[in-house]
């Protein structure tokens, strides 16, 4: 018989209101399923069902499932579908955002009716992870996403005056003669890439290149889980979106794209980002072990990366002493459940190239207790060497020496070694967050695993944040006024560096909309040079209220820093956005993204750019699909007088034929390419490549 779930509440816009429409979630199991369906009443006229990829059905109406397979209070995964079945799933990781990476197996059904829609799932116990028992306890969440509304709405009722969500969610109690299964998945894939380059006489094209990977999944107990990928595809199926980088004072963060590094990175998360798995860049192999037995979850991680052994310019190849060799990463996780929606663990790493390495060992964990306070910590200690090019200097001529660049005479093989530290206590309620933050790195810790963007750094940080939220009877939900202080030092405490207060005012509107507008005191120290009271500010709005049209900007003005010249300077940035649906099955967007630096003591320009994004999707079916995405790059630089220096523009197009039966089989077809002058009439095509990808997934 059916477990029926009923008497949804709203989570957002205005918490704790009983849902109106009508929403009904029905339960049951056999030994190899988990059944859910949902019967969710409204308007069929008003049902957002659009035919979109999979992953992406929050561009509409949804219903789903959140399962603490471990009743640990931990994570969950999340397994959703929209009115027409098609699925989005993923794991959400207490105190961390919804990562939408991992795939997992179920099937599921929907179909809109003349009183709303309904959705059919059926969860294979084999896709979740669990410990086996007499009578298994799941953590169990029901939820309803109604887009028009902005309305988001959970079975068991979920209130921001606790700080957990894990901790609110209800329970499926005495699941009888269930196990998880440990299942063997072999997952075959050939990619083939053509590959073009402008030479003297236009484009010339490479003999098609094709490569054959295996993935293999294995199930070594009911808890751990091997994951194995030989010579694989390791490559993104969409390129990094441009970013503006004309005045950056340090390295710009790009996120993971990757599946096989993507799926199980929650594990390897921590509050220091010590583990950043786009520095392994052209993996020979991947190997991962992951799983959690009784309290504990473990993770390994080992990979090869052949691209630290490329040429390096001015360096003869028969002279480099790591040419063509590999680095090779390992990564050791173990994270223990400590009283209740609370872990320790530890972080352990090591990358070897030849005989440079870096490795780094860390404890950290997240307390929380009396539902509204939380302690998040972490310690590190690193140990380095570099590389060591003295002897292959002394054997060049003096003539070879006077090219060689600084990364080979700067690498005499010097150890190092350093620490980090971080530390945040936060109270969090529905009316109130507030928090202090302290964190350091000392000028000698190294993370070449990870992703640090400054070292010699001692910082000091508080915030509070009060809302104020109507009872869904006004013109307004929320307002939300934040403000932020952080003061940064050198690690010996005795030279401030940077200095940051934030006042911020932000109202949000029923159905999706909101405007908001911050101002910011800076100073600044590069260089050596103090710039004191630099004034910024920032206004922003936007709105998902109608089905065809959703859009917003961002305009930020004020000081800034010159950082390339150590000079005062002004700047302007805007981005803005848009997304439209052109049919159910057809839908695009359209960004652009700009920014103009100008030197205070006269005036002149430094640098501006301007980046314009155009994407169209149509969706054929449920599986097959065709992206188009366009952007155009227009970068401008001044000297000191005023008078340009450079201009350059690059356009890249990008096609993508898709055709994908489920995780893990998938059809691709792609075309890619890059165009390079000094103007739009002057674009050239430089590089080009075609690609196609195979890849099927057997269950065993």
């Amino acid at each position: 018989m059916a477990a029926v779930l009923d008497s949804f509440t709203h989570h957002r816009p205005v918490e704790g209101l009983r849902d109106t429409l009508g929403t009904l979630c029905m339960v049951l199991y056999d030994d190899r399923h988990l059944y859910v369906a949902f019967r969710a009443l409204d308007n069929p006229r008003a049902v957002e069902a659009p035919v979109v990829p999979r992953d992406r059905i929050w561009q509409g109406d949804w219903v789903g499932v959140s399962i603490d397979s471990y009743n640990d209070q931990q994570r969950s995964f999340f397994l959703c579908a929209n009115p027409l079945g098609i699925q989005m799933d993923g794991v959400d990781q207490e105190g961390r955002d919804s990562d939408m990476a991992p795939d997992f197996q179920f099937t599921s059904r929907g179909r809109v009716t003349e009183h709303g829609y309904e959705v059919e799932m059926a969860i294979p116990f084999r896709s979740l992870r669990f410990a086996p028992g007499e009578n298994v306890t799941f953590g169990f969440q029901a939820i309803r996403e109604v887009r028009r509304l902005g309305a988001h709405l959970y079975w068991a009722p979920v209130t921001r005056n606790v700080n957990s969500y894990h901790a609110q969610i209800g329970r499926l109690e005495g699941l009888a003669g269930i196990r998880p299964g440990r299942n063997v998945q072999v997952n075959p894939t050939h990619t083939t890439t053509t590959l073009g380059a402008r030479g003297a006489d236009g484009m010339a094209f490479d003999d098609p290149r094709g490569r054959f990977g295996l993935g293999v999944k294995v199930g070594l107990t009911s808890n751990l889980i091997a994951d194995v990928a030989m010579t694989p595809d390791f490559s993104q199926v969409e390129a990094d979106a441009g970013v503006v980088d004309i005045n950056e004072r340090f390295a710009l963060f790009f996120p993971e794209k990757r599946p096989f590094f993507l799926e199980g990175s929650d594990l390897f998360t921590s509050p220091v980002n010590l583990v950043y798995t786009r520095r392994i860049v052209d993996p020979l192999y991947g190997a991962k072990l992951t799983g959690k037995v009784g309290r504990t979850a473990v993770g390994v991680l080992n990979a090869a990366d052949r691209s630290a052994g490329a040429g390096i310019p001015g360096l003869p190849n028969a002279a480099n002493p790591y040419l063509d060799r590999d680095a090779l990463y390992t990564i050791a996780r173990v994270k223990r459940d400590v009283f209740r929606n609370s872990y320790v663990g530890l972080l352990a790493g090591d990358r070897t190239f030849d005989d440079q390495y870096n490795r780094g060992l860390g404890v950290d964990g997240r307390l929380n207790w009396a539902g509204k306070y939380s302690f998040t910590f972490q310690g590190a200690h690193s140990w380095a060497r570099d590389r060591d090019f003295r002897a292959t200097v002394a054997g060049l001529s003096p003539a070879q020496q006077a090219d060689l660049p600084g990364e080979v005479l700067d690498a005499t093989g010097r150890r190092s070694e350093g620490n980090t530290f971080y530390g945040e206590l936060s109270r969090d309620t529905r009316a109130l967050n507030a928090g202090l933050n302290l964190f350091g790195y000392s000028p000698e810790f190294s993370a070449d695993m990870g992703f640090i963007r400054r070292t010699n750094l001692l910082g000091v940080a508080a915030w509070v944040r009060p809302h104020v939220w109507s009872k869904g009877d006004r013109w307004w939900n929320a307002f939300h006024f934040p403000m932020y202080v952080e003061r940064d030092f050198t690690w010996n405490g005795e030279t401030p560096t940077d200095e940051v207060i934030s006042l911020v005012q932000e109202v949000v509107f029923p159905r999706n909309s909101w405007a908001g507008m911050e101002h910011v005191r800076r100073f600044v120290r590069h260089n050596g040079v103090n710039f004191e009271n630099l004034h910024r500010h920032a206004v922003w709005a936007g709105s998902e209220r109608f089905r065809t049209v959703q859009g917003g900007g961002l305009y930020v003005w004020g000081d800034q820093v010159v950082f390339a010249e150590t000079v005062a300077g002004r700047d302007q940035r805007w981005e803005l956005w848009s997304n439209v649906r052109f049919g159910p099955r057809f839908d695009g967007g359209l960004s652009v993204n700009g920014s103009t630096v100008w030197r205070a003591a006269n005036g002149t320009k430094f640098a501006r750019v301007v980046i314009p994004r155009v994407r169209l999707s149509y969706q054929f079916s449920r599986e097959l699909s065709l992206r188009v995405i366009a952007e155009l790059r227009e970068r401008h630089t001044w000297d000191a007088a005023g008078a340009l220096a450079s201009r350059t523009q690059s356009l890249t197009p990008d096609v993508l034929l898709s055709y994908f039966v489920r995780p893990g089989t998938v059809v691709y077809l792609g075309y890619g390419a890059v165009l390079n002058g000094a103007a739009t009439h002057d674009l050239r095509p430089d590089h080009s490549s075609v690609f196609t990808k195979v890849s099927y997934l057997w269950e065993l």
